[in-house]
């Protein structure tokens, strides 16, 4: 369901704050131009670049190169999913899953908040069998809050709906510590 194939979070100051102290690296992604770009997204950031000194049109992006790191909301009314067609299963996850498994990790599967979606029942009963199926929790945050302040556009949060999403996964968190199977 991701858009963009990116990390988005690279100049909300709460998260470059937290993850500067761990490497040199994220202030070379915060500070030196199309870096990050060059690093994650290789289609956004020369492009967007030559669209907006070309004049070719009015970007959307403000100057930090992308419009996730301020609280005012691009994105539409509603938005649709069509049904998964599809019974392939991410190897990235398979990958994840047998790799707890072996190691005694818990896992936990969530659908993160979207705003205002139309989401095919067949397809989250789909997601909620499979994972029941392997033993894995899933949780289903796809309607958490419907506030618009809380995204930048349906499918990524503003800073305050990060803080309050994160809120929420570290409350239950704490009661997964509490009671842990």
């Amino acid at each position: 369901m991701t858009v963009y194939d990116n990390i988005p979070y690279l100049d909300d100051s709460t998260t470059y704050n937290y993850l500067s102290l761990r490497s040199d690296e994220w202030k070379k992604l915060k500070y030196i131009p199309l870096w990050r770009y060059a690093e994650f997204n290789r289609q956004w950031g020369i492009e967007e670049f030559l669209i907006t000194l070309l004049d070719k049109r009015n970007t959307i992006f403000d100057s930090t190169g992308t419009f996730f790191s301020n609280n005012k909301f691009y994105g539409n009314q509603s938005i649709n999913f069509s049904p998964i067609k599809s019974f392939k299963i991410n190897p990235d996850f398979i990958a994840i899953y047998k790799f707890c498994k072996s190691h005694d990790i818990r896992l936990c599967a969530y659908t993160a908040p979207i705003y205002n979606v139309n989401f095919h029942r067949g397809s989250q009963q789909r997601m909620e069998i499979y994972f029941d199926s392997l033993g894995v929790e899933y949780r289903n945050y796809m309607n958490t809050f419907q506030d618009s302040s809380f995204f930048n556009d349906n499918t990524h949060l503003s800073i305050s709906g990060g803080k309050y999403f994160t809120d929420t996964l570290l409350h239950y968190t704490k009661l997964l510590i509490e009671h842990p199977y």
